[in-house]
């Protein structure tokens, strides 16, 4: 939700990335959005100041997130013996040389190039009247270091998946600015942002109906075999 000029969010709002990062640690990446919700960095270091200078803000923030962690942790101590788990052995970051062109525009694995849907999603962002300058800022900065973050990943393909899965639970991030460009267009221009959206959701399927039967291949794509392939050519 987008905060009106002048309204706080509620610590629920802010902070319910708790349960997310249960779920999925490196997904604390999405606390990267909170100043996107604000309309100017002024704004968003008044609501964090009044926070973290309140006690009873920082009790309320601390001791539900420490007890959803626990949660955790107790599981693994007794599954396992220990409080924490790294089940990836030697597998790990690279942060000195990302992967992010291929992990963005690669034949292998790019996000934008096999779910051109997010891609959309990042030009709507620039033409939200509703948007302000920072808003808009902060959505790219967040999103560019969470690229670096998972482009930095060993494997920046990530294994026999279909695009970029790892970005699975970015969509809606993705998708917001789309959503509220189309509620400010009208006419013809509605109609044709429409029509490009179905246009690219049906080349999307199209290409994961050819990974299911393996015309797009779960790791050996290239240039070549992308276009000897694409939507279905090759096969019908």
């Amino acid at each position: 939700m987008l905060c009106k000029r002048g309204e706080e969010p509620t610590l629920e709002m802010l902070f319910s990335s708790r349960i997310i990062v249960l779920s999925r640690p490196i997904n604390a990446l999405v606390v990267l959005f909170i100043p996107f919700l604000f309309p100017t960095l002024k704004g968003f270091f008044n609501v964090l100041r009044k926070y973290l200078t309140s006690w009873n803000s920082i009790i309320k923030l601390v001791v539900p997130f420490l007890v959803v962690t626990a949660v955790q942790l107790l599981y693994y101590k007794l599954a396992t013996d220990y409080f924490l788990v790294y089940s990836y052995d030697e597998e790990g970051f690279n942060f000195s040389n990302p992967e992010w062109i291929n992990f963005l525009f690669s034949y292998k694995k790019g996000l934008f190039l096999y779910t051109p849907m997010y891609l959309l999603g990042v030009v709507s962002l620039f033409f939200v009247k509703r948007l302000t300058l920072f808003q808009k800022s902060a959505w790219l900065i967040a999103m560019a270091l969470i690229v670096y973050v998972f482009s930095s990943w060993w494997m920046w393909f990530y294994g026999g998946s279909f695009s970029a899965r790892v970005m699975v639970e970015y969509i809606p991030v993705f998708m917001l600015p789309l959503a509220l460009l189309l509620t400010q267009l009208k006419g013809s221009q509605r109609a044709v942002i429409t029509t490009v959206v179905v246009l690219l959701i049906l080349v999307c399927q199209i290409q994961s109906y050819q990974y299911r039967y393996y015309e797009n291949h779960y790791g050996d794509m290239t240039k070549e075999r992308y276009w000897k392939v694409f939507l279905l050519r090759n096969r019908f």
